[in-house]
């Protein structure tokens, strides 16, 4: 704990001692998965220089770069991993090809929050996205857009606290944590979601067999 402290306070002083670089490497890496306040150190970042339009630029670029990353693990790997082994968590060929048709369909919303207000738990979607074979070209589109968004807000509430450094930090990092919380949620919903599938398939083969 001590030591992801460190790295936590590190990336929110780091970018204000060395620049935009380190805080496109911040960004980036918590967007990939390192569990890291991005939205905080682009918000703190804001407030103490001139110039938010790049603020922005960086911000969204980095972050759509590292869920872009993520997306291409779970592309490249995705699909191997969930066809051997998903079908002990419950996640049969017919429930994963459920899954791929409902992201075909309906994740432009989904990916469009959990790169905006649910961007806590972006870092879980992307490789799931490229394991089910989500276009590259649309992920690309609306993670892009969806982090022009969150890189605006955050930016703009950091620029209109101004260099009250304290207030900044004070404020997201209450908005970071009810977001990890929200995401910490979200997953135990799923595992409890697959698991009752699991069950339930396991029951109904046993009565098929009896």
């Amino acid at each position: 704990m001590t030591e992801f402290a460190g790295l936590v306070d590190w990336s929110l002083e780091a970018p204000l001692l060395d620049g935009y670089p380190v805080l496109a490497l911040v960004v980036f890496t918590a967007a990939f998965g390192l569990p890291l306040p991005a939205g905080l150190a682009v918000g703190l970042f804001a407030s103490y220089v001139d110039g938010w339009p790049l603020v922005v630029a960086v911000g969204a670029a980095a972050a759509t770069g590292g869920d872009l990353a993520g997306y291409e693990v779970g592309r490249a790997f995705g699909p191997n991993v969930l066809t051997r082994w998903g079908p002990w968590f419950g996640l049969t060929a017919d429930r994963q090809a459920h899954a791929q048709d409902l992201l075909q369909r309906r994740a432009a919303v989904g990916l469009l929050a959990t790169r905006s207000v649910l961007s806590a738990i972006s870092s879980a979607v992307n490789p799931l996205a490229g394991a089910a074979r989500y276009p590259r070209s649309l992920f690309v589109l609306y993670t892009a857009v969806g982090r022009l968004v969150w890189a605006v807000t955050y930016t703009a509430i950091g620029t209109g606290f101004g260099p009250s450094a304290e207030l900044v930090v004070d404020f997201f990092q209450s908005a970071w944590m009810f977001l990890a919380s929200l995401g910490a949620a979200a997953v135990l919903g799923y595992l409890l979601f697959f698991r009752r599938g699991r069950r339930s398939g396991h029951s109904e083969a046993r009565a098929v067999r009896g």
